[in-house]
């Protein structure tokens, strides 16, 4: 399932990003996504890409697309 997770967040951060996405799995998502609205976006998007609902809480303590792609993985595993 992580591997599913990693591809699925691979082509959302290719339609939002100029980098390639490989470059940045330990980056900050503030580094990255500098405003709000930016990470509210892409945190649409993954919600939509997984049908999962991510917790507004939890995704204010998430720093890198590392922990965001754990936390999906975390989510699809509760809802199964």
């Amino acid at each position: 399932m992580k591997r599913q997770v990693y591809r699925g967040l691979r082509r959302i951060l290719r339609r939002h990003l100029i980098a390639p996405a490989r470059l940045i799995p330990r980056r900050k998502l503030s580094a990255v996504f500098t405003s709000r609205e930016e990470r509210n976006e892409l945190y649409c998007d993954v919600e939509m890409a997984f049908r999962v609902q991510l917790d507004d809480a939890e995704l204010r303590q998430l720093d890198t697309f590392q922990a965001l792609a754990d936390y999906v993985v975390r989510c699809l595993a509760a809802a199964a």
